[in-house]
């Protein structure tokens, strides 16, 4: 499914896809923000600094890039009421699946659902999430980056995270790794860069993920595409 927000090009010839080209959060004054342009932020001597292994963790990473990037408030409220208007016209659906910003909604959106439930008499939409090279979830308030080092909370329902060696976004990927429930998360590693690959042996890792889930039919289940 496309973003709710339209977006221009990511600027960078790997990272392109068909168009149209959308987003899936307001980005308010930076919404001409390309892919490319990510680094022309003041960032690019900070990421080579603070690579995975020197010390340095991905949440103090991504808390940095947050300042620039941040969502506007108002656009994450709009954003969770776009998805629940999808689930509630395609749905019911068995797992979400989503990569890089759609990571972002897609579990910012199983932690709206999560919170629910506790609050009250609210049955979760899915049973599992699969995560390709994503981010973390952002608060429901707006007051920034869901991250582990800050709240107790976990994403508790079985998530798979595809990630890349070659990730120079790695920050975002270990984030949303790090908020979800240490038992009942898998990680598969490729050696690519922030892309969606596809190889017969990452398809082969995934079904074996979802074999390990009840009440998924791998043959015939339905997944919401973010």
């Amino acid at each position: 499914m496309d973003g709710p927000f339209p977006s221009p090009p990511s600027g960078v010839p790997e990272y392109e896809c068909r168009p149209p080209h959308c987003r899936f959060f307001d980005m308010g004054d930076r919404a001409d923000l390309t892919f490319e342009g990510f680094y022309d932020l003041s960032l690019n001597d900070m990421l080579k600094r603070m690579s995975p292994g020197e010390g340095t963790s991905a949440e103090e990473v991504i808390r940095q890039v947050h300042k620039s990037l941040s969502p506007l408030p108002h656009g994450i409220l709009f954003t969770l009421d776009y998805l629940r208007s999808v689930i509630e016209e395609e749905g019911p659906f068995d797992g979400v699946i989503a990569a890089s910003e759609g990571a972002v909604a897609a579990s910012t959106l199983l932690l709206y659902e999560q919170q629910r439930c506790k609050e009250g008499d609210y049955s979760p939409t899915f049973k599992c999430g699969i995560f390709f090279v994503g981010f973390p979830p952002v608060k429901i308030d707006g007051t920034g980056l869901f991250l582990s080092d800050e709240t107790d909370e976990r994403i508790t329902i079985p998530t798979c995270h595809v990630n890349g060696r070659r990730d120079p976004l790695w920050f975002g990927s270990e984030t949303l790794w790090n908020v979800c429930e240490p038992s009942s998360r898998t990680l598969i590693m490729h050696e690519e860069g922030h892309i969606v690959p596809q190889n017969a042996e990452l398809v082969i890792k995934i079904l074996d993920f979802l074999r390990t889930i009840d009440q998924i039919d791998t043959q015939a289940g339905k997944a919401l595409v973010v």
